[in-house]
């Protein structure tokens, strides 16, 4: 977890916006305490009947909540990843938007009020007419927007990660490219300096000017550079998602630098020592050599590992998203390690017992046994099931991203089904 300083406007140092993503919070009535300070990712409510209950809250993004009673203290500021607070005192300053994903904004004219801020990660405006509906803030990761004059309609919001819009008016400013996902600038102006590459997760570069050096490589995510220069060493591979490699035997090459989540490593000279798996998301070997030790499964996300010796037992399925293993016997082929965060693979053998479903992301069972309860529905990602029991309640739609039900009793109705991370509530009255 990052812990990301902010200066006040009266310059004291808040070490509390410890948010996984963002809560935003204006209550109508009394304020939440820091224990219903939960969500993960980001339940967005736009209540006109009663408030949730605390045990509502517990979405895995972020609880967006509007308060037209008095404002959050600084201690209650807990959201995993941010809190952007547009208190009705004073405006927060360009410089005290240091969230760990970011609102950035270019503005004309005056603040925006907290009912603009409600992107899941990120909204960019640079709003020349009137605001966003709440309907039309619906991207995965990011929107942005350089509107000129409507609104953008629904099906302009499609992006599960990033809209990239090329406005017709003057380019954005270098302060302004500062987005947690990417920005992807052909610009018409100057490059940017090293300095101004900071994005948290990739900048794409095709600079015309002197190339990165090889310490200028901290982007969270992955810096994709086609250099001209000296190729990487494997000390330098420290993406914070993924390198892709297939090394033949020197420094990687141009076209070697691939994903922005996993390194698939065939290798045919020496293996990677342990020092060089970092990658925060997924490293997929597949050794000619001998097999990693079970303590070196460290990946922050997922470690497949086909292994020519003995297959990992179900408690050394820990990976922090997925591992699906469909163990017959031989190892997963190349071909069959295809999906960025989850392999979905059906056992011909015993399912999984409930306590295996640990995975950080999706667990999709099609059980032929009897169906999981409804609090084992744990899953920090998905879980898709399509129960024959009874349905589940609203209230039990708790999933970290989001539960998709395709349910043989009543149906979810589409508005309930909106995000593929969150689950946004328009709740009229009571569920």
């Amino acid at each position: 977890m990052k812990i990301i300083c902010v200066h006040s406007l009266n310059g004291e140092r808040s070490t509390e916006i410890r948010s996984n993503h963002t809560v935003f919070l204006s209550q109508q009535g009394p304020l939440l305490t820091r224990s219903e300070i939960r969500s993960n990712h980001t339940v967005f409510l736009s209540q006109q009947g009663p408030m949730l209950t605390r045990s509502e809250i517990r979405s895995n993004h972020t609880v967006f909540l509007s308060q037209q009673g008095p404002l959050l203290t600084r201690s209650e500021i807990r959201s995993n990843h941010t809190v952007f607070l547009s208190q009705q005192g004073p405006m927060l300053t360009r410089s005290e938007i240091r969230s760990n994903h970011t609102v950035f904004l270019s503005q004309q004219g005056p603040l925006l009020t907290r009912s603009e801020i409600r992107s899941n990660h990120t909204v960019f405006l640079s709003q020349q007419g009137p605001l966003l509906t709440r309907s039309e803030i619906r991207s995965n990761h990011t929107v942005f927007l350089s509107q000129q004059g409507p609104l953008l309609t629904r099906s302009e919001i499609r992006s599960n990660h990033t809209v990239f819009l090329s406005q017709q008016g003057p380019l954005l400013t270098r302060s302004e490219i500062r987005s947690n996902h990417t920005v992807f600038l052909s610009q018409q102006g100057p490059l940017l300096t090293r300095s101004e590459i900071r994005s948290n997760y990739t900048v794409f570069l095709s600079q015309q000017g002197p190339l990165l050096t090889r310490s200028e490589i901290r982007s969270n995510h992955t810096v994709f550079l086609s250099q001209q220069g000296p190729l990487l060493t494997r000390s330098e591979i420290r993406s914070n998602h993924t390198v892709f490699l297939s090394q033949q035997g020197p420094s990687l090459k141009r076209s070697e630098i691939r994903s922005n989540h996993t390194v698939f490593l065939s290798q045919q000279g020496p293996l990677l020592t342990r020092s060089e798996i970092r990658s925060n998301h997924t490293v997929f070997l597949s050794q000619q050599g001998p097999s990693l030790k079970r303590s070196e499964i460290r990946s922050n996300h997922t470690v497949f590992l086909s292994q020519q010796g003995p297959l990992l037992t179900r408690s050394e399925i820990r990976s922090n998203h997925t591992v699906f293993l469909s163990q017959q016997g031989p190892l997963l082929t190349r071909s069959e390690i295809r999906s960025n965060h989850t392999v979905f693979l059906s056992q011909q053998g015993p399912l999984l017992t409930r306590s295996e479903i640990r995975s950080n992301h999706t667990v999709f069972l099609s059980q032929q046994g009897p169906l999981l309860k409804r609090s084992e529905i744990r899953s920090n990602h998905t879980v898709f099931l399509s129960q024959q029991g009874p349905s589940l309640k609203r209230s039990e739609i708790r999933s970290n991203h989001t539960v998709f039900l395709s349910q043989q009793g009543p149906l979810l109705t589409r508005s309930e089904i909106r995000s593929n991370h969150t689950v946004f509530l328009s709740q009229q009255g009571p569920l």
